[in-house]
């Protein structure tokens, strides 16, 4: 319908416990995006190459959970309502909500000072197959980075559309 509000949300606190790694890095790269919009479709495109690469793969990831699996399989039960449609942001999402979180902290949401790791891929360079995050160290500042999957241990928060 024309008059309903559409949009994105956050989950109100990291779903892990403490910052951890992204995953390993996989080749070919995914294809993903860093637009507003994006994050649901990278992170399918994400999983599939998760999928993909455990076909080939070694080592502790074959087992090990990915933090875009984090997101897909993580669950919310509010009011008897089930939300499970759960994904990793887009670099330009995590961003809107970097820009939003005093907005959607006065709204219940806890954001510990870290980085947090987007769906957006970096391909090429030194730094092939590496993720992009955002920095909540900052407190005003948008400050985006570009970390290393399986080097770096960071946050995770979810979204999902509405």
């Amino acid at each position: 319908m024309m008059d309903e509000i559409h949009g994105l949300i956050c989950n109100k606190t990291n779903i892990t416990a403490s910052a951890v790694n992204y995953g390993p890095a996989c080749n070919p790269p995914a294809g993903t995006s860093a637009d507003i919009g994006k994050g649901e479709e990278n992170s399918v495109k994400l999983l599939k190459q998760i999928v993909a690469w455990r076909g080939t793969g070694s080592g502790e990831w074959l087992t090990k959970q990915t933090v875009v699996e984090l997101c897909d399989e993580y669950s919310v039960t509010v009011n008897g309502l089930v939300y499970d449609d759960w994904f990793l942001p887009s670099v330009n999402e995590l961003s809107e909500l970097f820009k939003a979180r005093q907005t959607v902290a006065a709204k219940g949401a806890t954001f510990r000072s870290d980085n947090y790791w987007s769906s957006t891929e970096v391909v090429g360079g030194s730094w092939a197959w590496a993720q992009e995050y955002v920095n909540f160290y900052e407190p005003v500042n948008l400050v985006t980075g570009v970390a290393d999957r399986s080097g770096w241990f960071i946050g995770v928060i979810p979204i999902r559309t509405f």
